[in-house]
């Protein structure tokens, strides 16, 4: 058990990559608060963990909201003694073109990605301190390592995570708390068609779109297999682990070589984004019709 007697919170634990590490790491032993927005989701996916004799709690939040998130930490506390892994996964992005970013954009992309970071190791510190020590984990991208095109504002939040790793890694460091990013490649955290496409059409999609979705994302890295989340989480997992009781500061890139190839990923990128802009011109086309 590679987590036992560990205290954890996780935030976006109810799908794709925060739920693969809430699994994870309830699995090697952990006590589990899975923080979510999406309270159906988030509740189904706990209460499937406890079925199976897991320590996890779920608790719904909007990590952009600082409430929320010292709610959170306080109910981690309340429920397992206190507190001494946090992973901040909860995230969102938009690809818009420089001059179609509203100001609404930008609040809601940094303050949930940014300011959702901060909040939660904010909170959490205190705790960490009062137990001796702690890992803290964020979910960053490759996006903070590369760039493209109308993907100013994800590339830009993710830049900032790295940034906050490496400063409050120095800061905490003489509190014996680590503090690491991970760099996620290209992976279908929450599948196109569960956040776009209604259920009843869901089958005529993946007729049309599903082997083109593959095929531009397979694209996208030399390594012939897609990401999945527990790709992810087994970063996080060795992370929060005492595995690496002397990694602190830095970040842990999994992507196949994504960035290794990333002068040649542009076409690639590209046709994704042909592809969803056709997505979105077929449901309209139902929808209307």
């Amino acid at each position: 058990m590679r987590l036992a007697g560990k205290r954890c919170l996780v935030t976006g634990a109810a799908h794709g990559i925060g739920l693969a590490t809430a699994q994870m790491f309830a699995r090697e032993g952990g006590a589990v608060l899975m923080c979510d927005i999406n309270a159906e989701r988030g509740e189904t996916a706990a209460r499937d963990l406890q079925k199976v004799g897991a320590r996890v709690r779920f608790v719904c939040a909007d990590v952009s909201r600082a409430a929320d998130v010292e709610d959170a930490v306080a109910a981690c506390v309340a429920a397992f003694g206190g507190l001494d892994v946090l992973v901040n996964n909860a995230g969102i992005s938009r690809n818009l073109p420089i001059e179609k970013i509203t100001d609404e954009d930008i609040d809601r992309v940094y303050g949930l990605n940014v300011k959702g970071t901060l909040y939660g190791i904010r909170a959490a510190v205190p705790h960490m301190r009062a137990a001796g020590g702690g890992s803290i984990v964020s979910i960053s991208s490759v996006h903070a390592l590369r760039g493209e095109g109308r993907n100013t504002l994800y590339d830009g939040s993710k830049v900032a995570i790295l940034g906050m790793t490496r400063a409050l890694a120095m800061e905490l460091a003489p509190d014996r708390i680590r503090v690491n990013a991970i760099c996620p490649g290209s992976i279908d955290c929450y599948p196109i068609e569960e956040r776009l496409v209604p259920p009843e059409l869901r089958e005529p999609f993946r007729q049309r779109f599903a082997e083109e979705y593959t095929r531009a994302r397979e694209a996208l890295q030399p390594y012939p297999r897609r990401a999945v989340p527990q790709d992810i989480a087994y970063g996080a997992l060795y992370l929060a682990s005492d595995e690496s009781a002397f990694v602190t500061g830095t970040h842990l890139v999994i992507d196949g070589l994504m960035t290794n190839q990333m002068a040649d990923t542009g076409p690639a990128e590209r046709r994704l984004h042909e592809i969803y802009q056709q997505t979105v011109a077929w449901l309209k086309e139902r929808e209307d019709g």
